[in-house]
């Protein structure tokens, strides 16, 4: 199971699976630059063929988080909507960590 972090949380998950949500500021074939909701930015190693193919997309990253902070992608899926309630997600994350054991 991946444990969701944003670009705040994301150190402390190193070497383990991790689940980001954000929205995309930067697309370059092999890498994007995902905005969390928290505001920072997180780089994103893309595998080929991502669903990750351009900017301002809101995307979920499945991946292994590297010493850099960086994630390596090993699934992604696009939004449909790009509709992107921040503070929303933020607080699922902090009822999620609390009740971690029913979730």
């Amino acid at each position: 199971m991946s444990h969701r972090v944003t670009a705040t949380s994301i150190n402390g998950h190193v070497g383990r699976s991790a689940a980001l949500v954000g929205r995309v500021v930067s697309f370059s074939g092999s890498y994007a630059i995902v905005e969390a909701a928290d505001g920072g930015q997180v780089n994103v190693a893309l595998l080929p063929g991502s669903a990750i193919d351009t900017d301002g997309v809101v995307v979920e990253i499945v991946g292994v988080v590297n010493h850099d902070f960086s994630i390596t992608e090993q699934a992604s899926s696009k939004f449909e909507s790009n509709d992107y309630d921040t503070n929303a997600y933020l607080r699922f994350l902090a009822i999620a960590e609390k009740y971690s054991d029913v979730i």
